[in-house]
C-alpha cells in the first residue's frame, strides 16, 4: 500500500519537470513568433507620401521620417513596422529639423505606407534682431532678418525671398528657429492690437519688445506709440482711439505726432514734433 503515494509523487514530479521546460519553451516560442512576425515584409514601412511641402523639398522630409524609422526596440522588434513605427517620435525630429513645418503628422494609408501631411508656417511679418533701430533705421535689411509667422514663431526665410514691405520685429525672449519670441497668446493679442492700427489712419512699420515689458510701436511717419505688456491690449486700444479722438487731435494731425504713451492706463500722455 505504501507504493502509491510514491507513484503519485513520482507523477507530480514529473508534471513539474515537463512545466518547469514546457512552459520557457513556449514563452519563447511565442515570443520568437512575435520578433519574426515583426519583421515581416508584409508589414514593414517600403514607402513614405509626402503632402502640403512647398518650401521644405519632399525627399528632404522622407528622408528625415525613414530616419526616424532605422533601428530596433529592444534590438529586435524593427522601428519600421506599420504596428511599431515611432509615430509621436518622428513627427517631433520633423519639426525640430525644419522650423518652417507648422505641424508634421504621420498616418498609414496601408500596410506598407505613411503619409507624411504637413502644414508650413506662413510669412506675417520679419524679426530682425534682438536690438530696436531708432526711428531714421527701421527698415532693416530684408537680408538679415527671420520670418515670423501669425504665432510668433521663427523660421528660415526662403531662398527666393524678394524682400517685399513687411512689417519688422525686434525684441523678445527668444531667438530660436521653430520657437516663438513670445508667449502664442500674448503675440496674438499684440498682432490684433497692430492690425488695428491702420482703421485710426496709423501705419505700423516696426514693433520693437524693449526690456521692463515695454513695446515701442514705430509708424511710417517717425511716430512711436509706447505701450506697456502689463496692460490688456483691447483696454490699450480703447484709450488709443479716445486719445485720437480728442481735442488736441483735432487741431494737430497725426503724423506730426512724435510719440504717444500708452503705458499708464488712462493717462495717455503724448508729444508732437
Amino acid at each position: 500500500m505504501a507504493a502509491l503515494p510514491s507513484k503519485l509523487g513520482a507523477r507530480r514530479r514529473r508534471r513539474r519537470i515537463f512545466l518547469a521546460v514546457a512552459v520557457p519553451l513556449l514563452i519563447l516560442s511565442l515570443f520568437g513568433g512575435l520578433v519574426a512576425l515583426s519583421r515581416w515584409s508584409g508589414i514593414t514601412i517600403s514607402t513614405i507620401e509626402v503632402e502640403g511641402a512647398s518650401a521644405v523639398p519632399e525627399e528632404e522630409l522622407i528622408a528625415s521620417t525613414e530616419g526616424a524609422l532605422r533601428g530596433n526596440y529592444l534590438w529586435l522588434f524593427p522601428k519600421g513596422n506599420i504596428f511599431l513605427y515611432p509615430r509621436r517620435v518622428a513627427e517631433q525630429a520633423l519639426r525640430r529639423e525644419f522650423p518652417t513645418l507648422r505641424s508634421a503628422d504621420l498616418s498609414f494609408v496601408n500596410l506598407h505606407t505613411l503619409l507624411l501631411s504637413v502644414e508650413e508656417r506662413k510669412l506675417y511679418a520679419l524679426w530682425c534682431g534682438m536690438d530696436a533701430p531708432g526711428a531714421a533705421s527701421v527698415h532693416t535689411a530684408a537680408d538679415q532678418c527671420l520670418f515670423l509667422d501669425e504665432e510668433g514663431f521663427l523660421f528660415p526665410p526662403e531662398a527666393d525671398f524678394t524682400g517685399a514691405v513687411y512689417l519688422r520685429y525686434y525684441g523678445g525672449g527668444n531667438s530660436t528657429l521653430g520657437a516663438p519670441i513670445l508667449p502664442p497668446e500674448e503675440f496674438k493679442q499684440l498682432l490684433a492690437f497692430v492690425r488695428e492700427l491702420p482703421a485710426l489712419s496709423l501705419a505700423p512699420v516696426s514693433v520693437a519688445l524693449l526690456p521692463e515689458k515695454d513695446v515701442e510701436v514705430r509708424l511710417e511717419s517717425g511716430s512711436a506709440l509706447l505701450l506697456s505688456r502689463n496692460a490688456d491690449y483691447a483696454v490699450t486700444l480703447d484709450n488709443l482711439r479716445s486719445a485720437l479722438s480728442s481735442d488736441a487731435f483735432k487741431e494737430q494731425p497725426v503724423h506730426t505726432l512724435e510719440y504717444l504713451d500708452l503705458r499708464f492706463g488712462d493717462r495717455v500722455f503724448f508729444k508732437f514734433k
